[in-house]
């Protein structure tokens, strides 16, 4: 008896009997009478009888994976990842509002942090990001992220900040970063997770300008400050 309960929980088996009247029952047999009567266990942990009289036929079969809405095959709630390491990757689209090409970009960002719950995400993350004017960043964040719902599709909020490198330091040399957004993510398996989100970067720059001398020594240097700022779009996999 024992033997044959181990094997179902360790292959996903379950036994299932089908009834004469057109029931079928999932579960496992936990006692059988034979020629009498069999007992079986549903998932539930309610605990049907039935005289042999009443049986079709008895099989195992592969149990089914959790249900989602409406019973259909899917990804339930408690299936999902609570805690632990996360790692997510994204691409970043910048659309600079009132100057396109200066302060537009694309690039792509890795962040590695912990799961504390549901709900609640916080780590470190890197990235690079071109600038259609030709300048290109080395930005260098915080990112904290907060889930709505503990389920297959949530809304969720998420803020970046830290600091950008100009990977040009001789012609700027970055400045502070700030990038609140919000999107919608999307479960495909119990661990891994598709993403959405708009939001705003706020990034600082500064531009160094040097004058020389007939000799090519320095003469002069200016520093001017400037900013990147623009509608951010951010695709991305959380793992």
């Amino acid at each position: 008896m024992l033997f044959p309960l181990w094997c179902s929980a360790q292959t996903d088996m379950e036994d299932v009997v089908y009834l004469k009247n057109g029931s079928i029952i999932h579960g496992i047999i936990i006692e059988q009478v034979p020629n009498v009567s069999i007992k079986i266990q549903t998932a539930d942990r309610n605990v049907f009888v039935f005289r042999i009289e009443e049986v079709e036929k008895i099989a195992k079969e592969a149990a089914p994976k959790s249900t989602g809405s409406g019973g259909k095959p899917g990804l339930a709630a408690e299936d999902l990842k609570q805690k632990g390491y996360s790692l997510i990757a994204q691409m970043n689209v910048g659309v600079g509002y009132n100057d396109f090409v200066d302060k537009s970009s694309v690039g792509g960002h890795v962040i590695n942090g912990y799961q504390f719950s549901p709900n609640f995400f916080a780590g470190v993350g890197v990235g690079f990001d071109h600038h259609f004017s030709g300048a290109a960043f080395l930005p260098l964040f915080a990112d904290l992220r907060v889930n709505f719902l503990k389920t297959t599709v949530t809304p969720f909020v998420d803020v970046a900040a830290g600091w950008t490198f100009g990977l040009a330091p001789e012609k700027d040399v970055g400045g502070v970063l700030a990038n609140p957004s919000f999107g919608v993510k999307f479960f495909v398996s119990p661990k891994v997770a598709l993403q959405f989100s708009v939001g705003y970067r706020y990034q600082e720059g500064t531009n160094t300008y040097e004058t020389y001398t007939y000799y090519g020594a320095v003469n002069s240097r200016q520093y001017l400050h400037y900013d990147q700022n623009a509608v951010t779009l951010k695709f991305g996999v959380t793992l």
